[in-house]
């Protein structure tokens, strides 16, 4: 379903050249489950973006099913995506202004899809998805829960191949992150997707059928995970397409690997406690910042990488590889939207 061949790609920062993926080789079967973990900055979400087309790599090879993205122009890579690939970013990425039910559909839509069908399909997940009767709702009367299971119903209207989650847990409670992956694995098992999922969690990586790191821009073996449905015969040590020469090793490298990744997000949560500290004792002085009349962006449409320090955004990246087709026809699409009557809304979804 996913295959990869020779995939690199390289930042510049400054004069250091930073070596994200190293002539990476990686192979996915149909209905897989897959867990990426690594280090902040390894890449992973260099290698989502790339596999959904958001990123052009320097060399190397992408398939989906059977067609090739990579060398694709823009205004095919984008019809390939929506019809092939679903994503789920870790910040949800919903359109504020839009209904609960707009933001499902708007991908539908955008593909050409009629109004009446599309909505049908859009309330037809939403009520799977344990969101019926919320769909007039705009997402900020969700929690954050529920907005993520809404961006997993967009990710699913066009019925895609391949499903692509980056840090899906990571803006989540423990509570919520728990049935968010018990979520992917009832779509992975329903529907049959492909799932390839980016994440820094122990718990994550557990529910995948298969965890692999990213090291040295490379894949290395970790582990294969057993569920309850899978054999009990199955190996942890069983080979893993495009695995590293010398790296295939069993679940004492994953403990390793994610031990390191545990101490890193610990360094991070104790400068983030001690700056909030800092800003506890400044209140009410007069240079103090309100963190509230900070302006937020709630309309970004691309991921936003989890490496931002080392990784560039596709999104803001001044490299004019955006297609303003695709920018016209959501802007299209957006103000059909605002001018629809409820005569276009599916009797089941109306208001009562």
């Amino acid at each position: 379903m996913i295959r990869i061949e020779k995939l690199s790609k390289k930042f510049r920062d400054g004069e250091r050249e930073h070596v994200v993926l190293d002539g990476l080789d990686l192979s996915l079967a149909a209905g897989a489950f897959v867990a990426l973990v690594g280090r902040s900055g390894s890449g992973k979400s260099t290698l989502l973006n790339c596999v959904a087309g958001l990123e052009q790599p320097d060399s190397g090879r992408i398939f989906l099913g059977n067609e090739e993205i990579t060398g694709l122009d823009d205004h095919h890579v984008t019809l390939l995506r929506r019809r092939t690939v679903g994503i789920i970013f870790q910040f949800f990425n919903l359109l504020p202004t839009l209904s609960v039910l707009d933001n499902v559909a708007l991908p539908g839509l955008l593909d050409g899809g009629g109004r009446r069908e599309i909505n049908e399909r859009a309330l037809e997940l939403l009520v799977g998805l344990g969101l019926g009767g919320r769909e007039h709702e705009t997402p900020d009367h969700l929690s954050g829960g529920e907005q993520q299971r809404v961006a997993t119903a967009r990710a699913l209207i066009n019925e895609p191949m391949v499903l692509l989650a980056d840090e899906p847990t990571g803006n989540l409670d423990s509570i919520t992150g728990a049935k968010t992956l018990e979520l992917l694995q009832d779509v992975n098992t329903r529907f049959g997707v492909t799932i390839l999922m980016a994440t820094h969690s122990r718990e994550a990586a557990a529910v995948a059928n298969q965890t692999l790191g990213l090291d040295d821009g490379r894949i290395v073996e970790l582990a294969e995970n057993v569920r309850p449905t899978q054999a009990a015969t199955k190996s942890d040590d069983s080979p893993v397409p495009g695995a590293k020469p010398g790296k295939g090793v069993n679940r004492s490298k994953l403990e390793s690997l994610i031990q390191e990744i545990t101490v890193e997000q610990a360094a991070k949560a104790a400068v983030v406690g001690t700056t909030a500290a800092i800003a506890e004792e400044s209140e009410g002085d007069a240079g103090a910042i309100d963190a509230d009349s900070v302006p937020v962006d709630s309309n970004i449409e691309e991921p936003v990488a989890e490496d931002a320090a080392e990784e560039t955004n596709p999104a803001t990246a001044p490299d004019g590889n955006e297609s303003p087709t695709e920018d016209e026809e959501i802007a299209e699409v957006l103000e059909q939207l605002d001018e629809s009557s409820d005569d276009d809304t599916p009797t089941a979804a109306k208001k009562s």
